[in-house]
């Protein structure tokens, strides 16, 4: 069978998608976060098409601006779903393709065929601790948590983890479906409790008040300048996001906070768990033109964040957030224009990623262009 969303087509597996496969499953974020290693080679990858991903139910998630396989979703049977009227969901996806909602609509066309045509009753669906990204799809979805399980064995990767089993019934669904035709509210978890609009009405609340080219505007400017960038990177996008949303919430300028105690606050607050938190914090730390310099991050999401946030430094608004930084701090002229030399006209050459490269270019230009005539109308 095949199923055709908006932007996704899902077909039965094929053993010629084993190079698309390969390219997402050599990747140690998708594979090892859901309890299986890391494709080794196109080969390998043909292999596990051939033994594992060519069985019925399964499909391979297609994008249709490309026509190529970006993930796999399927429902089978196991330990957990043994009766004749249930199976698992099972899913995976590229990380450059993360954090777009592309596993939830997946999810809901195979959710559909699993109750609509195959008549389950119930769909179970699991994940290991520290896997937020496979929590929230399944949050979304309107999965409801059933147990969790410490030292639960994960064969494939010869160790123990702690797992969580949630699960949706027929009628769950039903309800769901109909509210969704209506309007109404199923029950499934509300625009605020989702971390990246949280995080926005956070940094609202945070930078109330302030008028020094440090606030809620410059911190959701850097927030659409990461998301660009991201478009064309390898990523976490959920880790961009927040670490760009979160990038000045401990400013030194600004609080006297230590160890990130506002942004840890927050995430802790929305049940992030500690690796997610940590990296984020990591991003954010990345940041700062003063503490980093010339030091390139270690994480791609640090480099995206770091090139949106001096993006927002350089050009027309660069200029304006310089003189009002120094109107608000009793800067002169003379010193706001020396802040040019001292770091926006280097920004240019300091950019990590491609995007950030290519948007720099126009800003510093018309930092050059403002410079010149400042020094000609100075010279008359």
């Amino acid at each position: 069978m095949v199923f055709e969303t908006e932007r996704l087509i899902l077909r039965p597996w094929e053993e010629t998608d084993a190079e698309e496969c390969y390219k997402y499953a050599k990747d140690d974020r998708v594979g090892p976060a859901a309890g299986w290693p890391v494709h080794t080679s196109v080969e390998n990858s043909r292999q596990i098409i051939r033994d594992v991903l060519m069985k019925p139910e399964i499909y391979a998630i297609v994008w249709k601006e490309t026509g190529l396989p970006i993930g796999s979703i399927g429902l089978h049977r196991n330990d957990l779903a043994v009766k004749e009227d249930e199976m698992e969901l099972g899913y995976w996806l590229g990380v450059p393709y993360w954090g777009r909602g592309i596993a939830p609509e997946a999810a809901e066309a195979l959710l559909r065929h699993a109750f609509a045509d195959l008549g389950l009753q119930r769909v179970w669906c699991g994940y290991y601790d520290g896997n937020y990204k496979s929590r929230r799809v399944q949050e979304k979805l309107g999965f409801r948590h059933q147990w969790s399980t410490e030292n639960l064995p994960v064969p494939q990767m010869g160790e123990t983890r702690t797992g969580h089993v949630n699960l949706m019934t027929h009628d769950e669904w039903l309800q769901r479906s109909e509210a969704a035709v209506t309007g109404r509210s199923a029950g499934g978890s509300p625009a605020e409790d989702e971390p990246i609009e949280a995080a926005m009405t956070f940094v609202r609340s945070l930078f109330a008040g302030n008028a020094d080219g440090h606030d809620a505007a410059h911190t959701l400017r850097v927030y659409r300048n990461a998301m660009a960038i991201a478009e064309g990177e390898s990523c976490d996008r959920m880790i961009v996001a927040l670490a760009a949303l979160l990038h000045d919430a401990d400013d030194h300028k600004l609080f006297e906070t230590e160890d990130n105690a506002n942004a840890r606050a927050f995430l802790h607050a929305r049940g992030l768990d500690e690796d997610t938190v940590g990296r984020i914090i990591a991003a954010i730390n990345s940041v700062s033109f003063s503490e980093n310099g010339e030091t390139r991050p270690d994480t791609t999401e640090g480099r995206i964040v770091q090139d949106a946030d001096r993006l927002d430094a350089v050009g027309a608004i660069g200029i304006a957030r310089t003189f009002a930084y120094g109107g608000r701090h009793d800067r002169g002229l003379e010193d706001s224009i020396r802040h040019f030399h001292e770091k926006l006209l280097l920004l240019k050459d300091r950019m990590n990623t491609a995007k950030g490269k290519e948007l720099a270019e126009d800003r510093h230009a018309f930092l050059l262009s403002f410079l010149r005539e400042w020094e000609r109308e100075m010279a008359e």
